[in-house]
């Protein structure tokens, strides 16, 4: 019996591998499928604390789907030994508690993609283990999280591609990462904002073989200690951030644009990895140029010692933590930072840290800036110099000391503090100066040095105070810049504005009786600027954002014979009657497509040679109590893009690509008003004083385009005791570019003696016209006579609204009958047959109506 067992055990081992199947692993034997049935793997579902199906193979050309929490196995293996397979976790869980290897054996691909928020959990994982058949491993989407605790090799052997992408906000963590680890070829890209490779430890491009790391738009790689980089390998930096500690063979790395993160503190000035990157230093006075569209970004502290050279941020941008120039006595360095370029430091700036050491820095240009979070030195020991030129911006966050023989220029730039001690050494030439929090102007001691006891802002020069600004002694702009969040007028203050800009930012106004916007003068403001606004002509007000502008408490509230940008704003003229936009006004509503809106609750008044264009609304109260009283000109950007009055509109003025949704009511009296394109969604009010032209309203619509586009509704009425007689016609509205449509109801005035109304439409006009109203409900087609042409025209609109006598809607055989009835009464019979030899006629004419027949296009309605 025991010498049976090796030939017994030689059997099990021949059966085992001729199926396919070793004890703990579990096969997919499915084509596609859910990850969680039973029936689609050999030994039932892998489980990692299984006893029978801790490991799982995927090698049969089939895709196994995990699509929800739970997955769990041992090792896992994707494509084998010659099979094919493919892996998809989509929004699921999947714990690996040991390795994961795709393609492993000589032969045999693999694919796997990881997506909509999974994550999965591996100890190490192998993109293509060692096939010559390529590899395909995609982790992707925006909360999509895969973890590899001890490493992640992308091409470990073999002679296929392995390719791996980090996209679409997806997040790979690993603790050491390899690309073409041991003569396996690899690519990686990770790509997109949010999208990131992070190691704890060190990354590999490249050994043996060829490596490629691609870092693209947003995309971030962050190695925890060392990069390496094959002299046959390639990292391609465009548009992400690649961040390390140490590094070799930067030579292969292509820097066309992003962000190179360094960990600890870097001296700028004599770091071999700054110097290679944005260098190289050769002798004094080199320097190193960070270019637009290319970062460094320095976690610990930037120095610069004693190599007289200059760091110039050309474009691009530098950030640290604190950064220093001069620490060693007899040196120092320069820092230039032009086109467009920014310095973001997040504590403190020390220029001249030592004695007779010196730092100069030059900030300059639009765009140009160095961001302080903490406090800026200048010659704590040491000499230091600043110079913020030519619309250029140093803000510091806290405290700004100008010590010893140090200075700081500003000519045309920005300087923004909190407190500031050596102010002596400042030289202000022209520049804005922007004060932390509230500031009492007449009180404050910075305020006072600067712009003098009696604050004068004079051309070239601004003061911006970051909160409340409280004037106890009179302010003047006389030229400069005066901004504020809020400004209130306290005891011995006043505001004079005699030209420059002053401006609000979402506060309010108090204290102010009545701000005078001069000619040459600009008021910006969002928020609340509820005081009486009056603005000359050549005065501008721009809105910043939501802004309610005047006094809704007096009857002067807002008046403007200036410019008044809205923007895409809404802006609120608040006034106890009509606000005002005298002849000189220009109000432009909306920006770059988007519409704007002008609110007046009480009305408005555009006076003649006023302007209103753009995109928009008018919101005005659709009463005759509170008109928009147009006597200038409201012009809509286009007719895709029109100008859209909600509110009662009176007055002799033009319209043009404008929608009329309220009421138009032409003139103060009978008028006739010059007029382009326009709709007529709302109310359309007619006055009729006469025939003559001049005694009743007339819309020519001959300006632009000249459509005139009918709708909504027609009201006419009748003025100074006219009586209108038969034949009395009315051309009330023209247009050279068309008439299209119908007013949708029609409200017109009763006549006596039998008389009515028709509303005649044509291609280009209107007309109101007078004429006798019909003897008889069978009289179709309104000649004043009952005769077989009311037959012909019964058939032809039979089935339809026309030739209704009844008047029950529509035209039907009780319409005939009536007709039939009302024929005997007609005054001249002559012409038609008598109805005892016309029925057949009759009958056949019935018959045939009955049939569906179309209904002619009637240019007049009578009413």
């Amino acid at each position: 019996m025991t010498a049976r067992l090796p030939v017994i055990l030689l059997a099990v081992c021949f059966f085992s591998t001729a199926v396919n199947v070793s004890f703990g692993q579990t096969f997919w034997q499915a084509g596609t499928g859910d990850w969680f049935t039973a029936a689609n793997w050999t030994l039932g579902v892998p489980d990692a604390g299984s006893a029978t199906a801790f490991d799982a193979v995927i090698d049969n050309g089939g895709t196994a789907q995990l699509q929800s929490a739970g997955g769990s196995v041992r090792r896992l293996r994707v494509g084998r030994l010659g099979g094919f397979g493919e892996l998809l976790v989509d929004g699921g869980t999947l714990n690996v508690t040991d390795d994961l290897h795709l393609a492993e054996g000589v032969t045999g691909g693999a694919a796997m993609r990881v997506q909509g928020g999974a994550t999965v959990n591996a100890v190490d994982t192998v993109v293509q283990f060692s096939s010559d058949d390529n590899c395909l491993f995609q982790i992707t989407g925006a909360g999509t999280v895969y973890n590899a605790t001890t490493s992640f090799i992308v091409g470990r052997a073999g002679n296929g591609v392995a390719t791996l992408s980090v996209d679409g906000g997806a997040v790979l963590a690993s603790g050491t990462s390899s690309i073409s680890s041991n003569g396996g070829f690899g690519t990686a890209t990770v790509d997109g904002a949010g999208s990131r490779w992070s190691t704890t430890g060190a990354f590999n491009v490249g050994n043996v073989s060829a490596g490629t790391l691609n870092i693209l738009n947003g995309g971030t790689v962050h190695v925890g200690t060392a990069l390496a980089i094959s002299n046959t390998s390639n990292v391609n930096l465009n548009g992400g951030t690649l961040r390390f500690s140490t590094a070799t063979g930067l030579n292969r790395l292509a820097y066309t644009a992003g962000t190179i993160q360094l960990s600890g503190n870097r001296t700028l000035d004599t770091d071999a990895t700054v110097a290679f990157l944005y260098g190289p230093f050769l002798s004094p006075p080199a320097s190193i140029s960070i270019l637009m569209g290319k970062a460094l970004k320095v976690e610990g502290d930037a120095n610069q010692f004693q190599n007289n050279r200059t760091v110039t941020v050309n474009g691009g941008s530098l950030s640290s933590t604190n950064h220093t120039i001069g620490l060693l006595t007899n040196g120092g360095g320069f820092v230039v930072v032009n086109s467009g370029g920014t310095i973001t430091t997040t504590s403190n700036v020390t220029l001249g840290d030592v004695a007779n050491a010196f730092g100069t820095a030059t900030v300059s240009g639009a765009g140009s800036s160095w961001n302080i979070g903490g406090s800026a030195t200048f010659g704590s020991v040491g000499t230091g110099t600043l110079s913020i030129l030519d619309q250029a911006l140093v803000h510091v966050g806290s405290a700004l000391s100008i010590n010893s023989l140090s200075t700081v220029t500003l000519n045309g730039g920005t300087l923004r503090l909190n407190t500031i001690s050596g102010l002596n050494r400042l030289t202000y030439s022209s520049g804005t100066i922007q004060l932390a929090g509230d500031r009492g102007v007449g009180a404050d001691a910075t305020i006072t040095a600067l712009y003098g006891a009696i604050p004068t802002l004079p051309t070239g020069k601004g003061l911006t105070v970051g909160g409340t600004a409280t004037l106890t002694k009179p302010l003047t702009i006389d030229g400069g810049a005066f901004k504020s969040t809020s400004l209130a007028v306290g005891a011995g203050g006043s505001l004079i504005f005699n030209h420059g800009v002053l401006e609000l930012t979402g506060g309010s106004v108090s204290g102010l009786a009545n701000l005078v916007v001069p000619a040459n003068g600009e008021f910006r403001a969002s928020g609340a600027a509820t005081t009486r606004i009056t603005a000359a002509a050549g005065s501008i007000i721009t809105a910043t954002g939501a802004l309610t502008l005047g006094d809704a408490a007096l009857p002067n509230g807002f008046y403007s014979n200036g410019d008044i940008a809205v923007g895409a704003n809404v802006v609120t003229l608040a006034d106890a009657n009509d606000a005002v936009l005298d002849s000189g006004a220009m109000m432009t509503i909306g920006a770059g497509g988007i519409p704007g809106t002008l609110a007046a609750a009480n009305g408005l008044t555009l006076d003649f040679g006023g302007n209103v264009i753009g995109h928009g609304a008018i919101d005005t109260p659709n009463s005759a109590a509170k008109p928009l009283i147009n006597n200038g000109h409201i012009t809509g950007a286009s007719p895709a893009e029109p100008i859209t009055l909600a509110g009662y509109v009176k007055g002799v003025g033009a319209l043009d690509n404008v929608d009329v949704t309220g009421t138009l009511a032409p003139g103060f009296s009978p008028a006739t008003v010059t007029l382009g394109s326009v709709a007529y969604a709302g109310q359309l009010e007619i006055e009729l004083g006469g025939t003559a032209l001049g005694s009743f309203d007339r819309l020519e619509h001959t300006l632009g385009a000249g459509i005139a586009q009918l709708g909504g509704s027609l009201i006419v009425s009748l003025i100074n005791g006219f009586d209108p007689a038969l034949g009395d016609s009315f051309e009330f509205l023209t247009a050279a570019g068309g008439v299209n449509g119908t007013f949708a109801a029609e409200t017109l005035p009763s006549l006596a003696g039998g008389l009515g109304w028709n509303v005649n439409y044509s291609a280009n006009s209107v007309v109101l016209e007078v004429a006798a109203t019909p003897s008889f409900t069978a009289d179709f087609d309104e000649d004043g006579d009952v005769d077989g042409n009311d037959l012909l025209q019964w058939r032809g609109d039979f089935g339809g609204p026309g030739s209704d006598a009844d008047d029950d809607g529509d035209s039907e055989g009780n319409d005939f009958l009536l007709w039939q009835r009302q024929l005997g009464s007609v005054p001249a019979v002559a012409a038609v047959p008598e109805p005892a030899t016309f029925a057949p006629a009759l009958l056949a004419l019935v018959l045939v109506a009955r049939r569906p027949m179309p209904h002619p296009l009637k240019k007049n309605r009578r009413s």
